[in-house]
Protein backbone atom coordinates (compact mmCIF):
# COMPACT_ATOMS: atom_id res chain seq x y z
CA UNK A 1 0.00 0.00 0.00
CA UNK A 2 2.83 2.44 0.84
CA UNK A 3 4.50 1.82 -2.53
CA UNK A 4 1.24 2.69 -4.33
CA UNK A 5 1.13 5.97 -2.38
CA UNK A 6 4.54 6.98 -3.74
CA UNK A 7 6.71 5.89 -0.81
CA UNK A 8 10.19 4.57 -1.46
CA UNK A 9 10.80 0.85 -1.77
CA UNK A 10 13.86 -1.30 -1.18
CA UNK A 11 14.44 -5.05 -1.11
CA UNK A 12 16.92 -6.16 1.55
CA UNK A 13 17.61 -9.83 2.25
CA UNK A 14 19.29 -10.56 5.59
CA UNK A 15 18.78 -13.97 7.19
CA UNK A 16 20.22 -12.70 10.46
CA UNK A 17 17.14 -10.58 11.14
CA UNK A 18 14.96 -13.04 13.02
CA UNK A 19 12.77 -10.68 15.06
CA UNK A 20 10.32 -7.98 14.02
CA UNK A 21 12.04 -5.13 15.99
CA UNK A 22 15.42 -5.87 14.38
CA UNK A 23 13.89 -6.09 10.90
CA UNK A 24 11.98 -2.86 11.45
CA UNK A 25 15.11 -1.04 12.64
CA UNK A 26 17.02 -2.29 9.59
CA UNK A 27 14.24 -1.15 7.25
CA UNK A 28 14.25 2.32 8.82
CA UNK A 29 18.04 2.53 8.42
CA UNK A 30 17.86 1.51 4.74
CA UNK A 31 15.10 4.02 3.88
CA UNK A 32 16.52 6.94 5.91
CA UNK A 33 18.86 8.28 3.16
CA UNK A 34 15.96 8.43 0.70
CA UNK A 35 13.81 10.29 3.23
CA UNK A 36 16.58 12.83 3.84
CA UNK A 37 17.00 13.38 0.10
CA UNK A 38 13.30 14.14 -0.41
CA UNK A 39 12.94 17.92 -0.67
CA UNK A 40 9.82 19.62 0.68
CA UNK A 41 9.49 22.87 -1.30
CA UNK A 42 10.92 26.22 -0.20
CA UNK A 43 10.47 28.63 2.69
CA UNK A 44 11.20 32.33 2.21
CA UNK A 45 11.97 34.23 5.41
CA UNK A 46 14.01 37.02 6.93
CA UNK A 47 17.71 36.06 7.08
CA UNK A 48 19.08 34.32 10.15
CA UNK A 49 22.88 34.58 10.31
CA UNK A 50 23.31 31.45 12.45
CA UNK A 51 21.34 29.10 10.19
CA UNK A 52 23.38 26.44 8.40
CA UNK A 53 22.71 23.50 6.09
CA UNK A 54 21.91 20.49 8.26
CA UNK A 55 20.22 22.46 11.06
CA UNK A 56 16.81 21.30 12.25
CA UNK A 57 14.10 23.96 12.22
CA UNK A 58 10.50 24.01 13.50
CA UNK A 59 7.84 25.55 11.24
CA UNK A 60 4.46 26.78 12.45
CA UNK A 61 1.94 28.05 9.88
CA UNK A 62 -1.82 27.79 10.39
CA UNK A 63 -2.60 28.13 6.67
CA UNK A 64 -0.42 25.08 5.91
CA UNK A 65 -1.64 23.16 8.95
CA UNK A 66 1.84 23.03 10.47
CA UNK A 67 2.33 23.28 14.22
CA UNK A 68 6.01 23.00 15.12
CA UNK A 69 6.72 20.68 12.16
CA UNK A 70 10.41 19.74 12.19
CA UNK A 71 12.50 19.90 9.02
CA UNK A 72 16.22 19.73 8.26
CA UNK A 73 17.71 22.52 6.12
CA UNK A 74 18.94 20.88 2.89
CA UNK A 75 19.92 24.12 1.12
CA UNK A 76 19.74 27.85 1.67
CA UNK A 77 20.12 30.96 -0.46
CA UNK A 78 20.51 34.58 0.55
CA UNK A 79 19.15 37.19 -1.84
CA UNK A 80 19.55 40.94 -1.76
CA UNK A 81 16.92 42.79 -3.82
CA UNK A 82 17.78 46.42 -4.63
CA UNK A 83 14.67 47.21 -6.67
CA UNK A 84 11.45 48.76 -5.44
CA UNK A 85 11.05 51.47 -2.86
CA UNK A 86 13.58 50.00 -0.44
CA UNK A 87 16.19 47.23 -0.60
CA UNK A 88 15.61 43.99 1.27
CA UNK A 89 17.27 40.69 2.13
CA UNK A 90 15.49 37.33 1.74
CA UNK A 91 16.63 33.90 2.80
CA UNK A 92 15.21 30.90 0.94
CA UNK A 93 15.39 27.55 2.72
CA UNK A 94 14.94 24.16 1.09
CA UNK A 95 13.77 21.79 3.84
CA UNK A 96 13.90 18.00 3.95
CA UNK A 97 12.74 15.45 6.51
CA UNK A 98 14.27 15.99 9.97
Amino acid sequence: MAVAAGAGAAVVVDDNLTTWPRASARAAAVLRPAALAALRGELVCAPHVGLEVGDVIAVTDATLGLEGARFRVAALRLRYARGGTRPRYEQTLTPSVA
